[in-house]
């Protein structure tokens, strides 16, 4: 026979033990994904009476397919990977390199203008797109620093008869660094030059970088360093 006091300690073990089971029963089980947790319960009201979960975690691809949560679609792809690019900045410390499709404040639109005059030999528009003590290092100077636009002015007045057809230049790896501030750049590139010789079509080239200044909000050459063609 029990003591009043067993009795008591024995009802107090029971109690504890139907609370535990009862805890047990009413804490929803979680469901774990790759992308997130999703609580067994809310699955359980979209899904038949009769589908059943386990009580470990599942990864998303073991869990059958009216479970799994919905995939992004391609332009929320798109859209989030768009949202996460920083634009080019022209306008502090670090420099910037961009290519020829990237926003370059008309550096390359410069250069076009200024390589346009050395085909057609218009020396005013050249002036206009060069400073006036410009240097260079190119096969003309014979390794000396040309200093000044009088040294370049001499092959523009240079007399020779117009060819007969139109030399075609196109830039190739054509590379834009915007410096410190916005209003200095260095373009390196090839430039390649097809022109029709005596002996039919030719192409010629030559490596070449060029520095540019914004001077009353036009960009100038003001050096430039060029390989022989």
């Amino acid at each position: 026979f029990f003591s009043p006091s067993m009795l008591r300690f024995s009802t107090f073990v029971r109690g504890c033990v139907f609370l535990n089971k009862a805890h047990r029963a009413a804490a929803p089980a979680v469901v774990e994904t790759r992308r997130y947790m999703v609580p067994a319960a809310i699955r359980c009201m979209s899904t038949p009476t009769t589908t059943t979960l386990p009580d470990s975690p599942v990864w998303r691809d073991e869990m059958p397919k009216e479970l799994r949560p919905p995939k992004p679609s391609k332009e929320e792809v798109l859209a989030a990977n768009t949202n996460t690019q920083s634009p080019v900045s022209l306008s502090s410390a670090p420099v910037v390199w961009a290519d020829e499709i990237a926003r370059d404040g008309g550096v390359k639109r410069a250069l076009d203008h200024l390589l346009e005059t050395v085909s057609t030999g218009d020396w005013s528009k050249y002036e206009k797109l060069c400073d006036k003590n410009i240097t260079c290092f190119e096969p003309e100077s014979v390794g000396y620093v040309a200093k000044g636009l009088k040294f370049h002015k001499f092959y523009f007045e240079l007399p020779g008869t117009a060819p007969t057809v139109k030399p075609n230049v196109t830039l190739a790896d054509v590379h834009v660094r915007l410096l410190a501030g916005g209003d200095g750049a260095v373009v390196a590139y090839i430039r390649l030059v097809q022109t029709l010789g005596a002996n039919g079509p030719q192409t010629t080239k030559s490596n070449e970088t060029r520095v540019f200044e914004k001077s009353g909000g036009q960009w100038v050459c003001v050096h430039f360093h060029r390989t022989p063609m």
